[in-house]
């Protein structure tokens, strides 16, 4: 796993560096990456990503969720949501529709703490359909943005759940068309036949509002968006073949537009990588002449080894296969 910091850089270059509760050595800082760098065990973590610049520094604590059992946990699309009721729309309105992701089982959604959305609002337990009322309009328009936890929770096995913090605000008609969020994520298979769709779909905040809402992907060569929002891939798409620098991350702008307004938003689309081949070393025999008073601990040779798997190239480890592991080590 690797996450990936970020800072505004000043006159000096920023230095990344981290700090772990209770001393764990589960992650390290490599440049501006946050890296796994020992077995992690269940639980959560709070880490502090801390960046310098010349005298000013500045921190942010992180903390880590370590689940042992993935699949069992909902996953939304998004850590947040920004969401604008109109002032003048026809309610009841659909103003969002959560969707979290959970393999073969069901999800039930609710709130946190249980039973307290906002008065003007209703949740559908069984959909993830968040509608609001008139009366959201009546008690929110000029006040403050309000906010909310939508907790999706395993039906199944109900100690399994996952939240997303919600906001929510009224909207002028002045306000106009608008995505939810600003940066949406999505996952593509390497290798995925063309015409795969990739959920969820990406449609602008209160799109019942709307009439006549058109997408577009830009640039469009890899892929295309319909109607509905849905992404669709135009093609097969190896992750050995995108550039070094991507990291097997593909972005674009997606614009909606009626006509009279637009909007635009940050696409990201993770190519996943297929394990499709082995690592091979730099030579099939490395011949190494030792002397015989070498002392213990003496580097004798230095191997190399590449996977041309997106995911793995130069992240491989080393272990002995053959020869005494007591008195040799990698």
């Amino acid at each position: 796993m690797t996450t990936r910091a970020s800072a505004t850089r000043t006159v000096a270059p920023p230095i990344f560096s981290m700090k772990e509760e209770d001393n764990l050595n589960y992650f390290e800082m490599v440049g501006d990456e946050l890296r796994v760098r020992r077995k992690l065990a269940e639980g959560s973590v709070n880490v502090t990503i801390r960046v310098d610049a010349g005298s000013s520094f500045a921190e942010h604590l992180l903390n880590v969720v370590i689940m042992a059992d993935r699949d069992k946990y909902p996953v939304f699309p998004h850590l947040t949501y920004n969401i604008q009721v109109p002032l003048n729309a026809t309610f009841p309105l659909l103003v969002q529709q959560f969707v979290a992701g959970l393999t073969r089982r069901t999800v039930v959604y609710g709130t946190y703490p249980p039973d307290s959305l906002p008065i003007g609002l209703r949740l559908d337990e069984a959909t993830g359909d968040l509608y609001a009322f008139k009366e959201f309009v009546d008690a929110f328009y000029g006040k403050p943005t309000v906010f909310t936890i939508i907790r999706a929770r395993n039906a199944e096995d109900p100690q399994y759940y996952s939240d997303v913090g919600v906001a929510l605000s009224v909207a002028s008609d002045e306000r106009g068309l608008s995505f939810p969020v600003k940066l949406y994520r999505l996952v593509l298979r390497e290798n995925s036949p063309a015409g795969t769709v990739l959920n969820p779909a990406i449609t602008v905040g209160n799109h019942a509002a709307y009439d006549g809402v058109n997408y577009e992907l830009r640039p469009s060569d890899l892929f295309w968006i319909d109607g509905d929002g849905f992404v669709r891939s135009r093609q097969s798409i190896d992750a050995e073949k995108l550039s070094p620098g991507s990291k097997g991350i593909i972005e674009m702008t997606v614009i909606a537009s009626n006509g009279e307004e637009e909007a635009e938003a940050t696409v990201q689309i993770k190519i996943e990588d297929v394990n499709e081949y082995a690592p091979k070393f730099d030579s099939l025999l490395y011949d190494v002449e030792v002397p015989e008073n070498i002392e213990p601990g003496h580097m004798i040779v230095h191997v190399h080894a590449f996977d041309k798997d997106i995911s793995e190239q130069d992240r491989l480890t080393y272990k002995i296969q053959q020869g005494s592991p007591l008195n040799t080590s990698v």
